[in-house]
């Protein structure tokens, strides 16, 4: 593969959870700074097409806010984060000379308060990424952005996808609930059927909102 890196045709998903805890509940958006920066590794050395994921906090052994008994459970694959925390990726590859490319259609990563939709980062350049919002969300948010890595060992070039996960607070939101309600809905080959199961999933959404207003 000789062409520069297209995200557009790759079907990964990395999507990203947004909730976040009552002991953040001082934080404000106009004082706050970065609680922690969390920096992912993407490694494809070993060849796999699954790249091996590495996370580091600044500050060491910082809170990740995953809660009490948070499912899924944090992994490598499966990152928890704070409100107002920093997400940056750097890249490691076989020819050392590996590009990472990131795009976040919803721009939930900040510099300066300025959404930005895409990162880049060059191995042995410096990692790239950005903030998050400070404000602690009222209920969960789900946001999703592609990731790839082109590796070019002079002998051969490999172009790698995943979808890794993100999440910021302590579970699983309802916005996954409807994403994922909505993916068996589309599903259906007969329109009729695909629009009963549409009306069920806005159903169910609007029951469930309505509990967890109840909460």
């Amino acid at each position: 593969m000789t062409h520069p890196l297209s995200l557009s045709k790759i079907g990964t998903r990395f999507v990203v959870f947004a909730t976040a805890l009552a002991a953040f509940g001082s934080l404000s958006a106009s004082s706050a700074k970065a609680q922690t920066t969390w920096t992912i590794t993407v490694d494809v050395t070993s060849g796999n097409e699954t790249p091996a994921y590495k996370v580091l906090s600044n500050p060491t052994g910082a809170s990740d806010c995953s809660g009490t008994n948070p499912n899924p459970l944090p992994s490598h694959y499966i990152l928890y984060i704070c409100p107002n925390d920093k997400v940056e990726w750097k890249v490691k590859t076989t020819g050392k000379k590996g590009w990472l490319s990131i795009h976040q259609k919803d721009g939930f990563l900040m510099r300066n308060g300025v959404p930005i939709y895409w990162f880049h980062s060059r191995e042995g350049g410096s990692a790239d990424g950005g903030q998050s919002d400070a404000i602690i969300p009222a209920s969960p948010l789900v946001y999703e952005y592609f990731v790839a890595v082109f590796d070019d060992n002079s002998t051969q070039s490999h172009l790698y996808a995943h979808d890794p996960k993100v999440i910021i607070g302590n579970g699983p939101p309802i916005e996954l609930f409807d994403a994922e309600c909505k993916k068996v809905a589309a599903s259906f080959s007969d329109e009729t059927k695909a629009k009963d199961a549409r009306k069920i999933c806005e159903e169910a959404e609007r029951k469930l909102n309505n509990l967890l207003s109840q909460k």
